[in-house]
């Protein structure tokens, strides 16, 4: 039997598709103004805003055979546009930018069978999604410090309020009930920072994937790695609760060593008690070079493992492979501590089941005094 694809697709319906994978959400381009920044990508689109809309994706062809033959279709066609598609394959798509007649096997891009005409073919197109992008700094102070904090997307240090690996959960929350589809920021001058509700991200500044899902990384911090600063308007802007001396707003490390040299200067604001034991240079030993090296304050041995970023899985490895090249004397204890800007969720996890490792995550707070 055949239908015409536009009244099929309106008799499943658009929740059906949505579940079943035929339907996608997407962006499409709604406006090109002076005053609206361009959009991220590739291009810089000047003046472009886009919108969240259902769209017919590469991978809405097999759900979408398979809803054809449950239903005892075996073409679907949009006559106007000389355009369809069979219960098999077979294809016409005079806009495809491969074959424009064929099997769907054959093509490199299965979405080619859909590529310029949802506008044509979906019903659901045009009744677009409210979900719109939005500038992420606008979006949070719109949401407000407080309810950012007790929401849990802000985090508290040293008296400024940080997005971090934990952020991820309650500002995906968030978005979806502003109906919110990305948040899109300005790094470095050009708008190369993005978050959506699926996932998808792009930060130039990672130490892992620059673009792709967030469950692609091992540390969920390296969405908001050295970005703070850019997208995040109560980056610095102290607590109101009284710390003590006032503090400047904390940053990261660009680079390990800038960390270890810090840290070698202050290594009891680690932990009270410590001192290093390795003259100053980093260790060298069988399973490769040991940052720092100290004794407690009870006369165990401390491996100290550094870094500047979002600590991932291998971070733990990498620690108890140095704790196991050490030979203890005397019997002595040995611990590790992981000190980093954040930590992967799973590192966290993983950490508590070892009790001779400990997480620590550091900040800096920048002082200055008159000189003349």
């Amino acid at each position: 039997m055949e239908r015409d694809v536009r009244e099929f697709l309106e008799e499943i319906g658009r929740e059906k598709l949505v579940a079943r994978g035929v339907l996608y959400e997407g962006h499409v381009l709604i406006a090109r103004t002076q005053d609206i920044p361009p959009t991220m990508g590739g291009e810089e689109s000047k003046g472009s805003q886009s919108r969240i809309t259902d769209l017919l994706r590469a991978g809405s062809v097999k759900p979408l055979q398979g809803l054809m033959r449950e239903h005892n279709v075996t073409r679907l066609v949009a006559e106007d546009q000389d355009w369809f598609l069979t219960d098999d394959g077979e294809f016409k798509n005079p806009r495809s930018d491969e074959t424009k007649e064929g099997n769907v096997r054959d093509l490199e891009n299965p979405g080619s069978v859909f590529t310029r005409q949802n506008r044509h073919i979906n019903p659901f197109f045009e009744k677009e999604s409210s979900k719109v992008e939005r500038d992420v700094r606008e979006f949070l102070e719109e949401i407000g410090r407080e309810e950012l904090v007790a929401r849990g997307v802000l985090k508290p240090i040293g008296g400024t309020y940080q997005l971090r690996g934990t952020s991820i959960g309650p500002l995906q929350d968030l978005m979806r009930e502003h109906d919110v589809a990305r948040l899109v920021g300005f790094v470095a001058g050009s708008r190369k920072w993005f978050f959506g509700v699926d996932g998808e991200f792009s930060n130039p500044a990672s130490e892992e994937i620059k673009t792709g899902n967030v469950s692609q990384l091992l540390g969920k911090g390296n969405v908001f790695n050295y970005t703070n600063e850019h997208i995040n308007p109560f980056f610095k802007r102290k607590s109101k609760e009284p710390s003590g001396d006032q503090e400047d707003p904390p940053t990261s490390f660009a680079l390990e060593r800038d960390l270890q040299s810090a840290l070698r200067g202050n290594i009891e604001q680690l932990e009270p008690g410590l001192k290093i034991t390795d003259g100053g240079t980093e260790r060298t030993v069988d399973a490769g070079r040991i940052d720092i090296m100290a004794e407690d304050g009870g006369g165990n041995i401390v491996v100290i493992e550094l870094k500047a970023g979002t600590a991932g899985m291998d971070s733990i490895g990498q620690i108890l492979s140095y704790m196991g090249s050490i030979e203890s004397p005397e019997g002595k204890d040995v611990r590790g501590i992981l000190v980093a800007y954040d930590f992967d969720e799973r590192l966290v996890m993983a950490a508590k089941a070892v009790p001779n490792i400990s997480l620590k995550a550091y900040s800096v707070q920048f002082t200055f005094e008159d000189r003349g």
